[in-house]
């Protein structure tokens, strides 16, 4: 399922910041009739390229400052979607396709368009021009048309604020969109994770395993580390995965056995490494052998997508999906080491996580950025999700960084699907990095 590249270099060399609203339109208008081209004789290449105009989208026009213009981009997102959905060659294609293609690439397109709807109503030219319920209208005349009643292939769960969560599910045979997400009730259960950045590029790391993350992965059920480094030789190579994110890149990441303990008392961890080509910046998860859950897959989301073979990644997440004993459905761990200087790609990785993950998640990580409200010290710091709806900021129980005399709060997590409010994480004092580690306890329902 590779991007189609000149699809990509199109949209790379046209859809270009501060864009004129019409220009926008016009040019969209162009890449849509590709895609919809590229699903009638390429539909596996289908999905990863409209996911990949759904990230510049998210990349170029999604911002804080700019709520106005994303108002007036949802409009014409949505007079486009409404000339295009109703055209016969255009439903011909979708009703052709194979099922599971047609309905990825119809909710690659929903998840941008409801994402500039709800930034673009948070101004006033939006509220006077837009409808939150637009994008939603736009996929039932769609699926309608080419596949079938929209109310029998369209499921809604919750109220309109979360509708930002869409997935497509063929598992039972008959092809649905679910919109929202359906509140199962009932009994909860525990997920403890801590997240630390281990500032891996120094000559202790191994100490640091060996002492400071060992007494973290006795504490809590599974452990995100940024800056993780290479780990350390106590460390059984298990195999080398190659894991394809959501644009059909491949990602190297390597799974170890992690012996510790005594012989009387042995405890042992998985360790899933992602290595991004520069040790400094390498992700880490593990998981104790001992906690209440199984390790369905492996997930990487890409922060984009290298200009050509041989250059670097970005920042991309690296996350494990897991089934906590006694529970229906599955659950998202994800970790995150945003880029320094404000954390810039956060917002914009968070929304690939929420428009790829199909189940619960929670995002733990080093931000590089203070989630609180702006004081006269630090008026740059801020909650940065957006649309503010996709998730929730669980913040720390105090500052993480530096970890001597610490003055921001840089470590924390992201979560959407819990059971209900997460409580404050614990920010505990490793030692041997310059930040904290926080704890936290999330509670999912059955």
């Amino acid at each position: 399922m590779p991007l189609d590249q000149t699809i990509r270099s199109y949209i790379e060399k046209n859809l270009t910041l501060d864009l004129p609203p019409r220009i926008f339109e016009n040019q969209l208008d162009i890449i849509f009739t590709d895609i919809i081209d590229l699903l009638a004789r390429s539909p596996n290449d289908a999905p990863p390229t409209s996911a990949f105009l759904a990230y510049q989208i998210s990349f170029l026009f999604m911002r804080s400052s700019n709520q106005a213009r994303q108002a007036r981009y949802a409009y014409y997102v949505t007079e486009l979607l409404r000339r295009n959905y109703n055209e016969r060659g255009v439903i011909n294609v979708f009703l052709a396709a194979p099922r599971a293609q047609s309905l990825a690439v119809l909710v690659n397109i929903y998840n941008f368009h409801h994402a500039l709807l709800m930034n673009g109503l948070r101004s006033g030219d939006g509220a006077t021009t837009l409808d939150a319920f637009d994008a939603l209208r736009m996929l039932q005349i769609i699926v309608g048309a080419a596949i079938g009643p929209w109310h029998a292939h369209v499921q809604l769960s919750g109220a309109i604020s979360e509708y930002h969560h869409a997935r497509a599910d063929i598992s039972g045979g008959g092809a649905q969109i679910e919109i929202g997400r359906f509140n199962r009730g009932g009994r909860s259960i525990d997920l403890q994770v801590a997240t630390w950045n281990l500032q891996g590029s120094s000559a202790s790391t191994d100490h640091k395993w060996h002492t400071s993350i060992f007494q973290l992965a006795r504490r809590n059920h599974v452990i995100v580390l940024q800056e993780a480094g290479t780990p350390p030789a106590s460390c059984r190579h298990l195999e080398e995965m190659h894991i394809i994110d959501q644009f059909g890149g491949e990602h190297e990441v390597n799974h170890y056995i992690w012996a510790m303990g005594t012989s009387r008392k042995p405890r042992n961890y998985q360790v899933f490494v992602l290595d991004v080509q520069r040790l400094r910046v390498n992700l880490a998860i593990i998981v104790a052998d001992a906690a209440p859950l199984t390790i369905q897959s492996v997930m990487v989301v890409a922060d984009g997508v290298p200009r050509d073979a041989n250059a670097f990644t970005s920042r991309p997440v690296l996350g494990l999906r897991l089934r906590l004993n006694g529970m229906v459905n599955d659950v998202v761990v994800a970790n995150l080491h945003a880029i320094s200087g404000g954390g810039p790609n956060a917002p914009r990785i968070l929304r690939e996580i929420s428009w790829h993950t199909d189940v619960p998640y929670v995002l733990l990580g080093d931000f590089n950025r203070d989630p609180r409200q702006p004081d006269a010290q630090q008026a740059n710091r801020g909650n940065w999700v957006s649309p503010p709806d996709i998730a929730q900021v669980v913040l720390a129980n105090g500052n993480t960084h530096p970890s001597v005399a610490p003055v921001t709060m840089l470590d924390y997590a992201i979560c959407n699907g819990t059971a209900g409010p997460t409580n404050l994480g614990t920010v505990s004092g490793m030692g041997q990095s310059d930040h904290l580690a926080v704890s936290y306890i999330f509670n999912f329902h059955q």
